[in-house]
């Protein structure tokens, strides 16, 4: 099972530097609180965010996403087994393109200090990724003006070869 987030491409993706920006743009734009509701907001939301706060949500979410593909870590197999593991491949699919959101607070030191997922009802998921994403170093510390929470959508893809 291969995991992407919002602003990371998948493997798989036929054209995956548009789709890789578009979904940083609507990240950032769900981070800043605003409703996107078509191509011309989405186009026109850059603008209105900072360069280094999209640079950051970018590191953030690449991150995210090499914590969330490390197979060696058990808390990721968990994720796979409770998210990407149902019965059959249909539901396999089905749940893979279930975005989950996630609001992250980091700290001064770049620490990921605190993740909530609003969107997702069962705990041992939400326990989980709490495990694999929380009390985490990043690269860079957040840049001093960045609004918090950050707001992310994760998405679990299975693996090329099947769940």
């Amino acid at each position: 099972m291969k995991q992407t987030v919002s602003g990371g491409a998948s493997a798989s993706s036929q054209s995956a530097r548009p789709g890789r920006f578009a979904r940083l743009r609507r990240a950032v734009a769900t981070f800043m609180g605003l409703a996107l509701s078509g191509a011309t907001a989405v186009a026109a939301q850059p603008a209105a965010v900072p360069q280094h706060w999209v640079s950051y949500a970018q590191l953030l979410g690449n991150q995210f996403q090499a914590w969330l593909g490390d197979d060696a870590n058990p808390a990721v197999v968990r994720v796979h087994e409770l998210m990407g593991g149902p019965k059959d491949a249909g539901d396999a699919v089905a749940a893979a393109a279930q975005p989950v959101v996630a609001k992250v607070w980091v700290d001064a030191t770049g620490r990921v200090e605190r993740v909530e997922f609003p969107t997702l009802i069962d705990t041992r998921v939400r326990d989980a990724l709490t495990e694999v994403l929380a009390n985490r170093s990043l690269a860079e510390a957040p840049p001093a003006d960045m609004r918090q929470p950050l707001v992310l959508q994760l998405k679990l893809e299975p693996a090329a070869g099947g769940a």
